[in-house]
């Protein structure tokens, strides 16, 4: 739960469970997601730009329940999700083994590892499904969440030059990876 500051009421966020989202949490998605791009500048949306129901969020998680190339983990705490991480592979043979990953945490829930416990979970998974190699880009002037994937053991391997215009101005987006084995 929430103390009076907004903040999560153990400091390590150990209260908050990790856990795959269930039919009939549409909703909680909706309002996280709609929150994250409200929240902050890092995510792909902007604020008021994210058109998605609480259907469509229901027929997600009916989607990721069955299949074994995509999930999805949320951070709940009592009644409220705060955080997210996902995680889909690739149609074509040549990319099968590559996972992509997408997180976001609110920041009334942040600096309290819930970040790494996503990730983690999200390895741990990708690894029982056969991933060899996940991968993300974050803006370059993120660098709240380039340590957040370093310290999960993920490696910059390159930028993208311009790719995202954030308040009219361009950014950069660095293309980070981890290889989970060198077997595909």
């Amino acid at each position: 739960m929430f103390g009076d500051n907004g903040q999560l009421s153990e400091r390590n966020g150990d209260s908050v469970n990790v856990r795959k989202p269930r039919r009939g949490e549409g909703p909680l998605l909706v309002n996280l997601l709609v929150g994250l791009d409200a929240d902050c500048k890092f995510m792909m949306f902007e604020p008021g730009e994210r058109q998605t129901s609480a259907e469509e969020q229901e027929l997600a998680i009916d989607e990721l329940s069955t299949s074994s190339s995509k999930v999805m983990f949320v951070a709940e705490d009592g009644d409220d999700f705060v955080g997210f991480v996902v995680g889909y592979g690739f149609r074509p043979r040549r990319k099968k083994h590559v996972m992509n990953c997408v997180i976001g945490v609110l920041s009334r829930a942040s600096g309290q590892g819930l970040g790494a416990r996503l990730m983690n979970r999200l390895e741990q998974w990708a690894r029982e499904h056969g991933f060899s190699r996940m991968e993300l880009t974050v803006m370059r002037h993120n660098e709240r969440a380039q340590k957040l994937y370093t310290r999960c053991g993920f490696e910059v391997e390159g930028a993208k030059k311009n790719s995202i215009v954030v308040d009219g101005v361009p950014v950069d987006e660095l293309v980070t990876a981890k290889l989970l084995t060198t077997e595909v």
